[in-house]
């Protein structure tokens, strides 16, 4: 599971790089970046472990784990208007809310298994 939150979080501290860049330029500017992005994900990986709850107020807050509201019309379900503002700000905070849970050492499979209905 890790090498599925390597990428997001290096993705995160992508360095801009110069078209005209030597070599040694690129190196030097990737390695920083990676250096960087791995502080990034001890620091908030310490957090998740000090603070549990952070976790949960990050999934709840983004609303990943939220369906849509149905709406009725004469008693059959209809998709929403499609609003590209919504959809657009939506999509801002939960791929926010995805970076910040890998950097918390959240796997896509302890989400899923946030996702399971207990009661079942």
């Amino acid at each position: 599971m890790i090498f599925s939150r390597l990428p997001i979080i290096r993705s995160m501290h992508r360095p801009w790089i110069s078209q005209s860049a030597a070599p040694e330029q690129v190196s030097e500017a990737m390695r920083k970046a990676d250096e960087a992005a791995g502080e990034f994900a001890r620091r908030w990986s310490r957090a998740a472990r000090d603070q549990p709850e952070l976790v949960n107020d990050l999934i709840r807050i983004s609303g990943l784990l939220e369906l849509p509201p149905e709406r009725l019309v004469n008693g059959v379900v209809q998709p929403d208007p499609i609003d590209p503002i919504r959809m657009a700000q939506e999509r801002g905070v939960q791929l926010l809310a995805k970076q910040l849970l890998a950097a918390c050492q959240i796997s896509t499979q302890e989400l899923n298994q946030l996702m399971e209905n207990d009661d079942e």
